[in-house]
């Protein structure tokens, strides 16, 4: 078995299996890939209520006492609203406890229920959508601990993918759909429903496709940062690509509809609402652009009309509202 990030990436989008069977697959391979030193616990969350804390949906757990696994169930729980905002408000957040609180023993309330059982510091990634629902992977360290920022980055990319897969998880099992394309790998698209079958459309999918078998192969696999950076979190801000298996064990990508979605304030664009979204959430346009699969102009040209359209004249202003408007509609 591979012990790569891409392994990881390549779990997530095994959205045929059950839920527990996901968690369990998707826990495995993140055992000995994230950072810290006692194994690793994953789990999906809703925390689109912060005044009632974090609600765990589903998780799974390796190489970590039970203790470690109750202490994050409540630590979930008895959030406060504020942190539940700060952690799980904020798109894609990754790094220590020592990193946000400089004392964790004294953080509520990680040092009421996590500290006290061994654990000075912990690694956690949270991926979350707009509305607070989403994935997080801890990590414990035995000592005080910081992460470089080439591991942020990485774990920053594996969110993206991690909050994509999990969004297309809960949307297809609401609202089982058929994929929007179909692509056999090195040959193009062979089956495009409307949405996908422009010529633009067909080549987007047909040229993302190739960068994905590049990220999964040879010595581009073993390059963690590379493979990352070619398999992007979306297709042109709309599709996911996933694998499928026919009956003879050929291989084929099919290309689902999963969108960031967020709120439509004043008429933006799809485009314009997600890259808004996003950067009202903190994320710089490099890492927009990487979560939707957009160039560094399109983000920046998309950022403008954007504010232009709601009257903003900078991104910090676009934060604020982001922020007012959040804590509002809870």
């Amino acid at each position: 078995m591979s012990r790569d990030l891409i392994h990881i990436v390549e779990t997530a989008y095994c959205i045929e299996r059950d839920a527990q069977q996901w968690y369990d697959a998707l826990c495995e391979s993140l055992v000995g890939l994230a950072p810290g030193d006692f194994g690793v616990m994953v789990y999906g969350y809703d925390a689109s209520r912060p005044d009632e804390g974090v609600d765990t949906v589903g998780w799974a757990a390796a190489q970590v006492t039970d203790e470690f696994v109750e202490a994050t169930l409540a630590l979930n729980r008895d959030s406060a609203p504020q942190q539940v905002r700060q952690f799980y408000h904020a798109g894609i957040l990754c790094g220590t406890v020592s990193e946000f609180y400089e004392r964790p023993a004294d953080a509520p309330p990680y040092g009421e229920h996590v500290q006290p059982h061994g654990y000075p510091d912990t690694f956690g990634l949270s991926a979350s959508g707009p509305t607070g629902v989403g994935v997080a992977v801890n990590s414990p360290f035995r000592e005080i601990s910081t992460i470089t920022k080439a591991t942020r980055q990485r774990w920053f990319r594996i969110g993206a993918h991690l909050q994509a897969a999990f969004r297309l998880r809960r949307a297809l099992t609401r609202n089982p759909v058929d994929p929007e394309a179909v692509l056999e790998p090195g040959a193009g698209v062979i089956h495009a429903e409307p949405a996908a079958s422009s010529p633009n459309a067909r080549q987007t999918l047909r040229e993302a496709a190739k960068r994905i078998e590049a990220a999964r192969t040879g010595s581009t696999r073993q390059n963690d940062d590379e493979a990352l950076s070619l398999w992007q979190g979306l297709i042109d801000g709309r599709w996911s690509l996933v694998d499928r298996f026919d009956s003879d064990g050929r291989r084929y990508l099919v290309a689902y509809a999963n969108p960031h979605e967020v709120s439509d304030p004043r008429a933006l664009t799809l485009r314009e609402r997600q890259v808004a979204g996003l950067v009202g959430a903190g994320e710089s346009n490099k890492a927009v652009g990487y979560r939707l699969g957009l160039s560094a102009g399109a983000v920046a040209t998309l950022l403008r009309r954007a504010l232009d359209k709601l009257g903003l004249d900078s991104r910090a202003e676009l934060i604020w509202l982001h922020a007012t408007l959040t804590t509002r509609n809870e």
